[in-house]
């Protein structure tokens, strides 16, 4: 065929112009079969050593072959994990909207989940005083001065990332109302605080004062509702 590489050419331009990071396979998967890959979308909390470690605290190993794209704090991902290497083999960013395989981060079976120390949700497991420790969720939700800037995100800042301003982008409820859930083991100790993204928009006390982080226990369907009184950066 006298046209042969110029098909090669133009179906290597397209493979390469989607926006999904993807490692290279070597067998196409049986449609048939059971999926090849689990489908997992969460937020990101860091990249590193190798691991992705959503704001579940569960790192996953990303696989060598893959070339991982620019990622922030907070960014909400779809990943594809391996379910022979238990490797991570595709990063969509910020993806759209949801697919009917998908499955969230905190649901994601254990043995999905690295043995790396960056892993921090774990089992069912004895505590003090024959508690149990087991996975919960912490809703924490906060009002916004009426003269916070209608174009910025609200962040939520703790002391898990020595209180990165940009951590977890929290969900837009209404004008002044925003939320983020948090899954956490129970009796895990957190402080946190609110900012706008960077550390010029941290929030301040009624004074303009420097706020104290706040301080919570994470138990079985808490919820916060906090206030944030000023912006450091907005009069």
């Amino acid at each position: 065929m006298k046209n042969l590489p110029a098909l090669l050419l133009a179906f290597a331009f397209l493979a390469g112009s989607g926006r999904v990071a993807t490692a290279e396979s070597s067998a196409s998967p049986d449609p048939f079969a059971t999926p090849a890959t689990l489908s997992v979308v969460g937020q990101v909390l860091v990249i590193e050593r190798g691991y992705l470690v959503f704001t579940t605290g569960d790192a996953v190993k990303i696989d060598p072959a893959l070339t991982v794209p620019p990622i922030r704090l907070g960014q909400y991902v779809r990943v594809l994990i391996d379910r022979t290497s238990h490797a991570i083999t595709s990063i969509e960013v910020e993806p759209h909207s949801l697919a009917s395989g998908d499955i969230e981060a905190a649901k994601l079976r254990r043995e999905f989940v690295s043995a790396s120390p960056l892993s921090r949700r774990e089992e069912v497991v004895g505590g003090p005083l024959g508690q149990l420790v087991h996975p919960v969720t912490v809703t924490i939700s906060v009002k916004v001065p009426d003269n916070t800037p209608s174009g910025d995100d609200v962040y939520l800042a703790t002391d898990r990332t020595s209180f990165s301003p940009a951590e977890i982008r929290m969900t837009r409820v209404d004008v002044r109302t925003w939320t983020t859930s948090l899954q956490l083991s129970s009796g895990t100790q957190l402080r946190y605080e609110f900012t706008r993204g960077n550390f010029a928009t941290i929030e301040r006390d009624k004074r303009g004062g420097i706020v104290d982080p706040r301080p919570l226990t994470a138990a079985d369907n808490l919820q916060t509702h906090d206030a944030v009184a000023h912006w450091a950066d907005v009069n």
